[in-house]
């Protein structure tokens, strides 16, 4: 019987101790947490019953991704998680939808389009999350599907404090991307703002974005349409390789697949749903919370 994914990723901390870490990077301090959570939850009681149609969540687990993401300044850590859940205003229809579970995303995982590693990247310990166009058909694969499914997996993930102390890594293998998916892709301002709210709201640490196998003319029209939009901070962790072993530098052979030049075999991303599809029922029980309707 093979481990599920997510517990394998879980069960390295034994090998990324995370407590130390936390405390010297993200100011954690295990004897004031209990009454920050308190102050979290009060200051959200009363912009909850200010904003119409907004059900919140507050399990402590949750909260605690945001304290960790804000190096527990409450005010930043209530803005950002405010900020979270309007990300789904943007298009509710579209954008984190009520009522759909990792199992409407199968797609996403079965070709796959967005997976993550297996194990944690050995150069640092951080989870690693690949996405490619190489398996992307623009005829039957939502851009909003993606972007739904990588959230679900991501917001799972960052439950765990040693995933979400040590952050993540993220490669695009734009194998497959053309003018016409890319310019698809820029006519959705939905979810352009979706994006760009998440990278600046989400509970998770950014520690790099690699950009590998790009089209010049293609892979140029994205930067220069996010680039004016992203903080200096975020864009030096933004890095573009030419070669499998220009990524290798960040990303370990070791837990990539061939495609990447790695030595996991073939990519694949059906652990990654057999994981998610046992979460299903719960994730879809999460999407009644945020708002709600309009």
């Amino acid at each position: 019987m093979t481990v599920n994914i997510l517990n394998g990723l879980r069960e390295e901390h034994k090998l990324w101790p995370w407590e130390e870490k936390a405390r010297q990077e993200l100011n954690e301090n295990p004897d004031a947490t209990d009454g920050l959570l308190l102050d979290l939850k009060e200051k959200i009681k009363e912009y909850s019953i200010e904003m119409k149609n907004f059900r919140p969540r507050t399990d402590d687990e949750f909260l605690m991704a945001f304290l960790r993401s804000r190096k527990f300044d409450l005010q930043k850590t209530f803005n950002g998680y405010c900020k979270f859940h309007k990300i789904r205003l943007c298009n509710p229809q579209k954008i984190f939808p009520v009522g759909r579970g990792p199992k409407h995303y199968s797609r996403v995982y079965t070709n796959p389009i967005g997976t993550i590693a297996d194990r944690r990247n050995p150069l640092d310990g951080t989870t690693v999350f690949i996405w490619s166009f190489r398996n992307f058909d623009a005829s039957k694969d939502e851009y909003e599907d993606v972007f739904n499914a990588s959230y679900q997996v991501i917001t799972e993930l960052i439950l765990d404090p040693s995933i979400q102390t040590y952050g993540f890594r993220f490669v695009f293998d734009l194998t497959g991307l053309n003018y016409w998916i890319v310019a698809a892709l820029l006519s959705r301002f939905y979810l352009n703002k979706a994006i760009l709210m998440a990278q600046g709201s989400s509970p998770m640490r950014f520690k790099g974005f690699h950009v590998i196998n790009g089209p010049a003319r293609a892979t140029r029209m994205v930067f220069q349409a996010f680039r004016p939009l992203l903080p200096k901070k975020m864009l030096e962790r933004v890095h573009f390789h030419d070669s499998c072993e220009q990524l290798h530098a960040f990303v370990s052979p070791s837990i990539l697949p061939d495609t990447l030049g790695g030595e996991t075999g073939p990519w694949s991303g059906l652990r990654l749903k057999e994981a998610m599809d046992q979460l299903n029922d719960k994730i879809v029980q999460q999407t009644y919370f945020g708002f709600i309707s309009l």
